[in-house]
């Protein structure tokens, strides 16, 4: 896992350099609405079920909690802040479908609330792990369809740069 993982974000160190100073030249690809750009959605939260599971497990421990509403959608409760997690927030062929209907191309997925920064550094940095992880898999599974943007405990900048 730690080679794929490595791979994935040096590609997306890479790639994003790459758009940055306008270096890419890719032949032309039709996209789900038949333009010659795709249609990227970069405002495309998620909620990996690898992070879901840590904070289930652990999350009550480093003061947050993670339930269920009346409707079966996951929750996050924490002092200040409630979250739902509704199915495509965190189920990629949910997702895709969704994605699918409306003519998105890609997204490029990234943690949304409840973040990372409440929590102790340690636990900070090992949800960012597990996160990142995921990104990198989902990634793998669908390289057409999603990019990730990494988490990083910024709580804690030694743990961030590890982590980067």
């Amino acid at each position: 896992m730690h080679k794929n993982r490595r791979r994935f974000m040096l590609g997306l160190s890479a790639a994003a350099g790459s758009l940055m100073t306008g270096c890419v030249s890719a032949p032309v690809n039709r996209g789900l609405r038949g333009y010659s750009v795709p249609a990227i959605d970069v405002h495309a939260h998620w909620a990996a079920p690898e992070f879901v599971e840590l904070l289930a497990r652990e999350g009550a421990a480093n003061g947050a909690k993670i339930g269920r509403n009346a409707r079966g959608d996951v929750t996050f409760d924490m002092p200040g802040l409630r979250q739902v997690f509704e199915p495509s927030r965190f189920d990629l062929d949910t997702r895709l479908k969704a994605m699918d209907a409306a003519g998105v191309d890609m997204h490029a997925l990234s943690l949304s609330n409840p973040m990372v920064y409440w929590a102790p550094p340690a636990f900070g940095a090992r949800i960012c792990q597990a996160y990142n992880d995921a990104l990198s898999a989902a990634h793998l599974k669908y390289p057409d369809r999603f990019l990730g943007l990494a988490a990083l405990p910024m709580q804690a900048p030694e743990l961030a740069v590890k982590e980067l």
